[in-house]
């Protein structure tokens, strides 16, 4: 059996200790950065990642609906006046 020296251990303790602080400040910084985009979510008025995601659906959908209807008006301003815009 394989006995480790007290100077080893007190590394090995110190190489975790530091582990630990590392992770706490990580986490720390991401608790930070949550905060931060739930306050923008609320304020957009929206509560959730899933409302984001609803949401950002939604405009798309308004984007393409309207990209179409400008491409129509384009189209008939072209046949209307005889141009290509």
């Amino acid at each position: 059996m394989v006995k480790t020296s007290k100077e080893d251990l007190g590394n090995k303790l110190l190489a975790l200790k530091q582990e630990i602080e590392e992770l706490r400040s990580q986490r720390s910084e991401l608790d930070g950065r949550r905060n931060y985009l739930q306050q923008q979510l609320k304020k957009h008025g929206l509560s959730s990642e899933e409302e984001l995601k609803k949401r950002i659906e939604e405009l798309d959908e308004t984007i393409e609906e309207l990209q179409a209807k400008a491409e129509k008006q384009v189209t008939k301003i072209e046949k209307d006046y005889d141009v290509e815009v």
